[in-house]
């Protein structure tokens, strides 16, 4: 893989660690996170000012990519409209991303392209599309991406409270994290947004009373020669237009065009780059369904005794489940023969031997095999389980 191939893969790998690593909800009392100092809005643009389209990023490599965000502009009152140079009497302040941590529930996408700008072929292209539910602490992100010659690249990933199934297009793995962990990448995903908002310097006002995907918004334009906390995408100086919810004060839309440099072929070149960008959340507040992938439901699952710890070490696919747990290997051992047989399993075998001890149960021509083994953490023993 090349320099700029690695540098492409760091932004797509950037982008899912901000929105996988730890969720995107927040804790079991989310607030809204205090506006910090805003930038003033000024007004300079006439009220007939419309959404500009952003390029929609597609996970293909092909043609251009049409243009799909548009905005449906609801009819002004005449106290709503913004006249051409008039400045506001008060302030207006740009609100941030982070103020998603007051909303329950809400869908939300991203598309990203990234070109190079001497012939517009296409470096990256992501879609990315999400769902949260804070109520019930679960989420669920699909992305799909390609780079220049590269076959497509699909990521899937649910969570709900400290379990989290990812797949990459074959098959799912299930992991777990606490639930502190959880809670902190909230603030990684948020502040992306709100970091590139707080660098916005002299926002233009646009027009007042847009309505975008159902919600009335405040339409802003902005020009910024560098972007805070965007370093790594490769951007430089960008230009983009937000649309703010007028109740609740969250980011509704936000498209982004922006250029900038990435590592070239050629170890110690730069291919200059544009990027475009839309961020937007297609509903608030209202009903989302997330339920585990299919074959990982509590009856589909491999057994795991309770109490494992929720750690690195925690694995789990169809077929196969690993981790640790505080207990001794004959009690769990125990817990297999106790939850199995209830189950219709019966045992087929038993053994044990120095630092080690295993167990198989048959049921129909399916076997499931237990081994127990020492572990480095205190009073734990690892467990690996098997379906065959």
């Amino acid at each position: 893989m090349t320099v700029r191939r690695l540098s492409t893969a760091a932004v797509l790998v950037a982008l899912l660690l901000f929105v996988v690593s730890c969720g995107l909800f927040g804790g079991d009392d989310p607030t809204a996170t205090p506006v910090a100092e805003r930038a003033e809005a000024t007004v300079a643009v006439e009220p007939s000012a419309t959404t500009a389209p952003a390029a929609q990023a597609a996970a293909t490599t092909a043609p251009e990519a049409e243009p799909t965000a548009t905005t449906a502009a609801a009819e002004p009152t005449a106290a709503a409209v913004v006249e051409a140079g008039e400045e506001t009497e008060e302030p207006a302040d740009l609100p941030s991303l982070a103020a998603l941590e007051s909303v329950d529930t809400y869908e939300a996408s991203m598309t990203l392209r990234m070109t190079k700008s001497e012939d517009e072929t296409v470096i990256t292209a992501m879609d990315m599309t999400v769902k949260v539910d804070r109520t019930n602490s679960a989420q669920h992100m699909s992305m799909t991406s390609a780079e220049e010659d590269q076959e497509a690249m699909s990521i899937e990933v649910v969570t709900i409270g400290e379990d989290t199934w990812m797949s990459f297009g074959d098959g799912w793995m299930h992991t777990k994290s606490d639930e502190e962990s959880v809670a902190a990448g909230v603030d990684d995903f948020l502040m992306v947004g709100d970091n590139a908002l707080d660098s916005i310097e002299d926002p233009e006002l646009v027009k007042r009373g847009e309505e975008v995907n159902g919600m009335m918004t405040d339409h802003y334009r902005f020009t910024q020669p560098e972007l805070n906390g965007m370093e790594f995408m490769f951007i430089d100086e960008a230009t983009g237009e937000v649309w703010i919810s007028q109740e609740g004060e969250y980011v509704v839309r936000m498209t982004m065009e922006g250029t900038g440099t990435m590592p070239g072929e050629e170890e110690g070149s730069e291919v200059p780059t544009a990027m475009t960008m839309l961020w937007e959340i297609l509903s608030v507040n209202q009903p989302v369904s997330i339920e585990p992938p299919a074959g990982f439901s509590a009856a589909d699952a491999l057994p795991v005794m309770e109490g494992a710890l929720s750690s690195s070490n925690y694995f789990s696919t169809a077929d196969m489940a690993m981790y640790e747990v505080v207990a001794t290997a004959e009690e769990v051992i125990q817990w297999y023969k106790d939850t199995l047989t209830a189950d219709g399993w019966n045992l087929d075998s038993e053994d044990e031997m120095e630092g080690m001890s295993s167990a198989s149960f048959i049921k129909d021509d399916t076997t499931i095999g237990v081994m127990v083994l020492p572990s480095e953490t205190e009073d734990a023993v690892s467990v690996m389980v098997t379906k065959s």
